[in-house]
């Protein structure tokens, strides 16, 4: 099931859910190729490695990782560069 949500700079955002649960399950940004999917979805996340977390400032103490190497932002990221090239490196 698609949602669909109009970003602050008018750009549309989509959001795939369970038709089931309505949980969400990936995110696209329209004219992106890039998505953001949710590593709870998936059967076995044993060789999934974070390098990056985002939107820390809003976040519960306990779930932010403090760890050497994994990118940090407090906020949304002015640059994705950075954290392609970690995804990069680390794949």
């Amino acid at each position: 099931m698609k949602t669909e949500r109009i970003l602050a700079n008018g750009s549309k955002n989509c959001s795939y859910v369970c038709g089931q649960c309505y949980s969400r399950l990936y995110t696209q940004r329209e004219g992106s190729p890039t998505i953001n999917l949710r590593a709870g979805t998936l059967d076995d996340t044993g060789r999934i490695r974070p390098v990056a977390q985002i939107w820390t400032s809003s976040a519960q103490a306990w779930a932010v990782v403090e760890a050497d190497g994994i990118l940090s932002y407090s906020e949304q990221p002015p640059d994705f560069g950075p954290l392609i090239e970690a995804w990069k490196a680390a794949r």
